[in-house]
């Protein structure tokens, strides 16, 4: 096969520490802290919540990624959040689309991929 310039031809994925990338709003971002808890959910396990924590803030707004479903949040900026997510069984797969909630129920954006 023929590989086109600047394309990846090998993808690696760490199934044993995977994470998400969620969305918060600027008028969420004030209750969220690193490391705090978070429950990550998944269409191929419904009502089985997977545990994270938050490992990473950004400290710049941008606008909703256009893969947010609503014309109505895709205009607001919002901050990318990280979490890290327990998968000690390996159920998670890279790829999944999944929800995140945190305690203060302040980032319940939809993210590409679950598991990175």
């Amino acid at each position: 096969e023929v590989i086109a310039a600047n394309k990846p031809i090998l993808l690696l994925g760490d199934l044993d520490h995977p994470w998400i990338k969620v969305y918060v709003p600027e008028t969420a971002l004030g209750k969220i802290r690193l490391g705090d808890a978070a429950r990550i959910f998944v269409d191929s396990f419904p009502g089985q919540p997977f545990q994270g924590h938050v490992t990473w803030i950004s400290d710049q707004a941008e606008f909703t990624p256009k893969n947010i479903q609503t014309a109505e949040e895709r205009v607001n900026l919002v901050y990318a959040v990280k979490i890290s997510i327990q998968n000690a069984q390996r159920r998670l797969k890279a790829g999944m689309p999944a929800d995140a909630e945190l305690p203060t129920n302040a980032a319940g954006a939809r993210s590409g991929s679950a598991a990175q």
